[in-house]
């Protein structure tokens, strides 16, 4: 899985019984004694997340697997690499869970946003008009293209 560069991002994390490998470990908090999850990115060393309420929860979207499933916030700040991430999450009486997946440029993603905020093509002044797209956004998206001219995008209302 490809994950965009400095956004913070949700990860799934099961947790069963390390007794018979198969009960779920329901309800567990993000202050639990005995959770911890650590990460690593490409090239550097592991480091234990300090886990808040804010960054640890229940998947109770998930109704069939509420309690069951737990997704954990990592920040921007914290996915600032490229290259690979690993995440371990560590909880007594659990198997450990490990996940991971490559931290890529956003660049890809990002024109396919600026795309598909496309409004309308005016013949008229052969330029794109685009809703809720400022100059700033359209800017940031040519230093991501390494100058490409965006002359021809032109924000609506601006």
């Amino acid at each position: 899985m490809n994950i965009k560069k400095s956004v913070a991002k949700w990860m799934p994390v099961k947790l069963v019984s390390s007794d018979d490998f198969n009960t779920d470990m329901n309800n567990i908090a993000w202050n639990n004694a005995g959770l911890s999850v650590w990460y690593i990115k490409e090239g550097g060393d592991w480091i234990q997340k300090t886990l808040t309420a804010n960054d640890w929860d229940i998947c109770t979207d998930l109704v069939a697997n509420s309690g069951r499933i737990y997704k954990v916030l990592f920040s921007a700040s914290e996915l600032d690499t490229l290259g690979g991430f690993n995440y371990t999450v560590y909880l007594t009486g659990a198997v450990t869970y490990d996940g991971y997946f490559e931290i890529v440029n956003n660049t890809n993603d990002d024109i396919a946003d600026l795309v598909n905020a496309l409004n309308d093509f005016d013949p008229d002044t052969d330029k794109v008009l685009l809703n809720d797209v400022t100059q700033g956004q359209i800017d940031d998206i040519e230093t991501k293209l390494d100058g490409i001219s965006t002359d021809n995008i032109t924000p609506i209302g601006e």
